[in-house]
């Protein structure tokens, strides 16, 4: 394997990069991203808290002001993560932002009673976002491997035959990243205190990802 393929990454907190991991720290881990760096030329945009909006909007950015990865990894994050139920709601976000922290404007809809009523819609734009950014890399010729960071979808949905495709892993039952640790190991020996999976969760899915780097696209 050549270490100069380039390999752009993007995702949440659970996939970007944590260049002061302690391996004595229990709080902290090393995450898969970093496991990757070890082995290839990876340019993580992935940031703490990013919606499917931010993620699409990063990887589109960086391609379009010339970046040209040989392959895109994507973690997608939660459906209902960063949107909010009126306009006027982010316009004051924005306004009230630093400019260095525009990217993740946003409110998390998980603060709304009424998520209920709203979640389908949200689910929609959401899935949207998935699916215009995989079109983006397939006209473009550029390859791809995304995965959940965590279960998403709970029910049938029509977008899963047009986003679920060979460049997806660990989607069976609609499985993130978190559900698959915590399915392997337990909770406990999963993650860290706060619910992110912990080095030991991701150097497996570092594993996964390299076996399906090895296996299709080089």
């Amino acid at each position: 394997m050549a270490k100069n393929l380039k390999v752009l990454v993007s995702g949440c907190s659970f996939s970007e990069s944590q260049p002061g991991y302690n391996p004595n720290d229990e709080k902290q881990w090393k995450p898969w991203s970093d496991f990757l760096s070890e082995k290839y030329n990876v340019k993580n945009v992935g940031r703490g808290s990013y919606c499917n909006f931010g993620i699409s909007k990063s990887i589109v950015k960086e391609i379009l002001h010339g970046y040209q990865p040989d392959l895109v990894i994507i973690q997608w994050s939660g459906i209902a993560r960063r949107f909010s139920k009126k306009d006027s709601d982010l316009v004051m976000r924005v306004l009230e932002t630093p400019q260095k922290d525009l990217d993740l404007v946003g409110l998390d809809f998980h603060s709304f009673e009424n998520l209920e009523k709203y979640y389908e819609e949200i689910q929609y734009g959401s899935l949207q976002e998935i699916l215009l950014v995989q079109e983006f890399l397939q006209n473009r010729n550029v390859p791809y491997i995304c995965f959940w960071g965590w279960k998403e979808i709970h029910t049938p949905h029509e977008y899963m035959d047009l986003i679920y495709n060979d460049n997806w892993i660990l989607n069976h039952n609609n499985f993130g990243f978190l559900n698959h640790v915590i399915k392997k190991w337990g909770e406990e020996s999963a993650c860290v205190h706060d619910g992110h999976p912990n080095t030991r969760s991701q150097k497996w899915l570092y594993k996964q990802i390299l076996s399906k780097i090895e296996k299709s696209l080089i």
